[in-house]
């Protein structure tokens, strides 16, 4: 609790605390993904971890994920309103800097399993 200036009454003072608000909100809680994901989580791994998992869920394979449809999948989580050419040509040096970073840690560049992404 915080302490206000105190009012005199009386000839006397008085120590007047202020509750907190109760609807102030931490500034910090980003919500990543819509399972639960936010930058609260314990560890860089667990983050990394789960994101995996949700784009295993998303195209239904088994440990592996396509590099090409997750940097797309990425792209359109994030994407903005293309207003004009360079916009568009953001988002293509966007997509293309995912498929290259995907691409180096994966040892037939189509395709990530969980050891290589996390």
């Amino acid at each position: 609790m915080v302490e206000s200036a105190p009012p005199k009454k009386n000839g006397k003072e008085e120590v007047k605390k202020e509750e907190p608000r109760g609807d102030v909100q931490d500034p910090n809680y980003n919500p990543l993904l819509h399972n639960g994901i936010t930058n609260k989580d314990v560890s860089f791994f667990q983050i990394t971890y789960k994101i995996f998992r949700t784009l295993l869920f998303h195209f239904k394979t088994d440990n592996f994920i396509p590099i090409d449809g997750a940097a797309k999948f990425v792209v359109n989580l994030l994407k903005r309103p293309k207003l004009t050419e360079y916009d568009e040509q953001a988002e293509q040096r966007f997509f293309d800097s995912l498929v290259n970073i995907m691409e180096a840690l994966s040892v037939d560049k189509k395709t990530l399993t969980e050891d290589q992404f996390c």
